[in-house]
């Protein structure tokens, strides 16, 4: 399929998939970002892919669901079934239904053993259940609109205000386990940042920006 699209009618040929190779010779990432992030795909406590509709996030989280450990389990919720696996066998996908959506799927989610618990794109409620489940050990990811990788975190925390009793800067605090946020634009990507914990005096949190490319970022 054509990369970076993100239609939500698309039909998604199973058998076919992008892989890291391929995504370098697309010019999507060098091999020093590609090493980076699957490292990260591997080892982060939470990774973030941001960027505006059809910006390459969920080509992205889909090359990378394939470099995560062969023994870990996970969970994979989506509004439609954009996300899959070719080599991971203990991964379980789920996609809404009439009766289920994915603020019901986020909080089922939270009663299974899993390593990864994985939101194909957040855009409500299940934002807060989001940041239960990588409070308690797994290994987070998830996919929102904004427009830098130090935007998407307040994006998020956005969700969690609409969704709770907390505040803008309780919700931040509360998302500083995200390890790693990760921005595309035009399907390559611009920028990654990690966030490198709370300011306490700012009262914000703290980002390190280890990727830019002045030239889709400041274009």
């Amino acid at each position: 399929y054509d990369l970076g699209k993100e239609d939500d009618d698309m039909e998604i040929e199973f058998e076919e998939k992008y892989t890291i190779d391929e995504l370098i010779a697309l010019g999507v990432m060098d091999r020093t970002v590609a090493n980076f992030l699957i490292w990260a795909a591997r080892n982060a406590k939470g990774l973030v892919f941001t960027g505006k509709g059809s910006s390459g996030k969920t080509t992205m989280m889909n090359t990378l669901l394939e470099e995560t450990p062969s023994n870990a389990s996970g969970l994979v919720i989506q509004e439609s079934e954009e996300l899959f696996t070719l080599t991971k066998p203990e991964m379980t996908f789920e996609h809404i239904t009439y009766d289920y959506d994915l603020k019901a799927l986020a909080k089922n989610g939270l009663l299974t053993d899993i390593d990864y618990f994985i939101i194909g794109e957040v855009k409500g409620e299940e934002a807060m259940y989001f940041i239960n489940a990588c409070d308690t050990g797994n290994k987070g990811w998830c996919s929102v609109h904004s427009p830098s990788s130090t935007e998407a975190i307040n994006k998020l925390a956005d969700y969690v205000t609409y969704a709770s009793k907390y505040n803008q800067e309780q919700a931040k605090y509360m998302l500083k386990e995200l390890e790693v946020v990760v921005f595309m634009k035009n399907f390559k990507v611009a920028e990654i940042s990690m966030v490198d914990g709370w300011d306490y005096e700012k009262k914000d949190l703290k980002y390190n920006v280890i990727f830019h490319r002045s030239d889709l970022c400041d274009s």
